[in-house]
């Protein structure tokens, strides 16, 4: 079930790059035969008001785009917003592999250390993510159906934060909380009706409840304290 989030206004002006979008012609080298490719989207009306830069960092490979990109944006008061883009499931380990393997390119350009936001799709897309918070979940709470504000306290204890809080050390930056858009339970019943854009031989392997919210799962960061 594809839709469209609202999210907070650091994270407003996520749009697509267009046809007229800048491409960088010099792609950065990765890892053997991956390159790191630059596209700097055009503004927005949107964008203008608040961004100063905004570039998206596309990895290929074998001459192919990889299903996974990060667009990182800076506001108009230095602080940096970055989504992880990718239309299929993919294990949540690998796209923060992708992500760390692009962090010598992305700091040419931005100081993450002033990064205050990141948009993740909801765990559902991350097959290794849901399985792991469904059991932490399982283990504190069972079946219960917790509120939002319960369930987002949850996330704060979760294996999710320490990954995220690991990530961005090196940054002096950690999560501060989560907001989640339409947040609500899934029964297992009811995957392959919520999620027909996910594969039934992915989705049968899920737990027998997960959360869910509007495409992404919205990550507030701070300086660490």
């Amino acid at each position: 079930m594809k839709s469209h989030l609202i999210l907070p206004l650091f994270l407003l002006s996520f749009v697509c790059c267009g046809n007229k979008a800048q491409t960088d012609q010099n792609p950065e080298p990765a890892k053997s035969d991956t390159i790191i490719s630059k596209v700097y989207p055009d503004f927005t009306e949107l964008d203008s008001i608040h961004k100063v830069k905004i570039i998206r960092y596309f990895r290929l490979a074998d001459n192919d785009t990889l299903d996974f990109n990060l667009r990182i944006s800076q506001g108009k008061d230095s602080t940096i917003s970055i989504y992880l883009l990718h239309e299929n499931t993919m294990q949540f380990a690998e796209a923060i592999k992708l992500f760390d393997e692009c962090l010598s390119t992305i700091q040419e350009d931005f100081d993450l250390s002033k990064t205050d936001g990141l948009a993740l799709k909801t765990p559902v897309y991350y097959p290794d993510l849901v399985s792991k918070l469904a059991a932490e979940y399982n283990e504190k709470h069972g079946t219960k159906k917790l509120k939002y504000g319960d369930f987002v306290d949850f996330l704060m204890t979760s294996s999710l934060t320490a990954t995220l809080n690991e990530f961005f050390n090196a940054f002096n930056v950690e999560v501060k909380r989560y907001n989640i858009e339409k947040f609500h339970f899934v029964e297992k019943e009811n995957y392959e009706k919520y999620f027909p854009d996910i594969s039934p031989d992915i989705l049968k392997d899920y737990p027998e409840m997960i959360f869910d919210g509007l495409n992404y799962l919205s990550v507030e960061l701070k300086t660490k304290e």
